[in-house]
């Protein structure tokens, strides 16, 4: 693996990020706000998407999500969202070719 590379632009951590939880502390953390279902759903849709740009595919991803005021998609939703990711990014990488450098 590669280096761990630090974002200098991020804000620093407050003092409960510095705290260390325990695995207990974690799992309920992310039991308590339901980070599981959304994240795979995002990663999934990313893979299927073949996203060039997982960043961005995420970014827009969560944006919809949080537009929609919704936690999580049912597949048939996941499945129209990656396609029309898929969609949108394929004619973004078309019109590149005509920008100017």
């Amino acid at each position: 693996r590669g280096a761990v590379v630090l974002d200098e632009s991020a804000p620093p951590p407050t003092a409960s990020m510095r705290d260390p939880m325990s695995k207990q502390d974690v799992a309920e953390y992310l039991n308590k706000h339901d980070f599981t279902k959304p994240l795979e759903q995002a990663v999934n849709a990313a893979i299927l998407a073949r996203a060039a740009d997982p960043q961005a595919f995420l970014l827009q991803w969560f944006a919809k999500l949080s537009a929609n005021g919704s936690n999580a998609m049912n597949d048939t939703e996941q499945q129209g969202e990656a396609q029309r990711a898929v969609c949108k990014l394929d004619h973004n990488r078309k019109l590149d070719i005509y920008s100017q450098p």
